[in-house]
């Protein structure tokens, strides 16, 4: 066991481990994931329920197998922090002579529009028919 966490208990082989947490006011449940490859991926259950917890532990856990296993990412990002991380790819680019900064200032300036758009919206769930509307 951990040093704050009681009742540990493993499922689906040892890859799910629910447990509640010692340090806090509510005991409701918590799950650790592991991934080959992979940080752990740690929620809350939210419930006191041990039996619901491990339902609900088991059911995030074939949620996140499928997405692994789809080469999808097991973490999901937001729109903002993919935009966020291309606009600082492409200013290393331009700091390496590989774009111009035109391109970069022209990307800023339109992407508030997008930003403004999609905020908020998780990154996979942006379909090509959502982009025709703005």
């Amino acid at each position: 066991m951990g040093l704050h966490t009681a009742s540990e208990r493993e499922l689906c082989d040892g890859r799910v481990v629910i447990y509640q947490r010692t340090d806090t006011m509510t005991a409701v449940w918590q799950c650790r994931i592991a991934f080959p490859g992979q940080p752990y991926i740690r929620q809350s259950l939210k419930t006191r329920n041990e039996a619901e917890a491990v339902k609900l532990a088991t059911k995030l856990y074939e949620d996140l197998r499928y997405r692994h296993e789809s080469g999808l990412p097991i973490r999901r990002k937001r729109f903002e922090e993919v935009l966020d991380l291309y606009l600082g790819n492409l200013a290393q680019e331009v700091e390496y002579g590989q774009a111009k900064q035109k391109k970069l200032d022209d990307h800023r300036k339109m992407s508030r529009y997008c930003r403004e758009y999609f905020e908020g919206r998780l990154i996979d769930t942006i379909k090509t028919s959502d982009c025709g509307k703005f």
